[in-house]
């Protein structure tokens, strides 16, 4: 089971309930992608970093580094990255920046293997 969430919180406020709800755990690999904004990396970086283990990988991504991903179409690139972690934390990012994101990983699997999804709104607007 991989669990990414998705949600509109400040990127420390994410990182801080990842390691409450005990998502997060120290020693994990856990990469940032947010362009070199908040002190992670670009999707490069980011990619190259997370191909050295095999287990105990996070990502966390903002909304901004999404929005440059899908607007420079490399989603294929962010997929490959973020199916290498046990966990994917998207924080700061928009109700259509989720829906985007749960449709990419339903559309990207294929015919017959597609995994189930739960997306979960806690407000009117996701």
């Amino acid at each position: 089971i991989k669990l990414w969430v998705l949600t509109g919180d400040k990127l420390e406020t994410a990182r801080n309930i990842g390691f409450s709800t005990k998502v997060l755990e120290d020693g994990m690999n856990i990469q940032t992608l947010d362009n070199f904004e908040e002190g992670g990396g670009d999707l490069r970086t980011v990619a190259e970093a997370l191909q050295a283990r095999s287990s105990g990988q996070a990502m966390m991504v903002t909304g901004k580094a999404l929005a440059g991903i899908f607007g420079q179409q490399e989603d294929k690139k962010f997929l490959e990255s973020a199916q290498r972690c046990d966990v994917l934390i998207a924080c700061r990012v928009s109700p259509m920046q989720k829906a985007e994101l749960v449709r990419l990983v339903r559309e990207s699997a294929p015919k017959g293997k597609e995994p189930v999804t739960a997306a979960i709104g806690d407000g009117a607007n996701d």
